[in-house]
């Protein structure tokens, strides 16, 4: 398994390599509001590699973290639940053992 996984990052890393080396015409990148062309506007010159690289990077980021936003309520549930869980468990161990007590009070007495 490792080897299979070892050979498919290798078959990534040599695609993004490729696509690096074939895509390194210089593109305008433009921030900021195009309403006044002369002022408020950065002009930033980058190759298309590392636009969209960058692009899929932040993509990547952005789902990250609304995941992570995502499943927080039921993190909390799970932890609540594990807690309760624990809780009734002991409960139970102490209900046994008193349970258990009496039997032997009960036998105690017959004999």
């Amino acid at each position: 398994m490792r080897i299979f996984r070892g050979s498919i990052y290798l078959l990534f890393l040599v695609i993004l390599i490729i696509f690096c080396l074939d895509n390194r015409e210089l593109v305008d990148l433009k921030l900021g509001l195009n309403v006044f062309p002369d002022k408020g506007t950065i002009l930033i010159q980058l190759p298309v590699f590392l636009v969209v690289l960058s692009a899929i990077a932040i993509g990547f980021i952005l789902g990250s973290l609304s995941e992570f936003f995502r499943g927080y309520k039921f993190r909390i549930d799970h932890r609540k639940s594990i807690k309760d869980l624990s809780k009734i468990s002991s409960e139970l161990k102490e209900m046994k053992s008193q349970k258990k007590s009496q039997k032997e009070e009960l036998l105690s007495l017959i004999k």
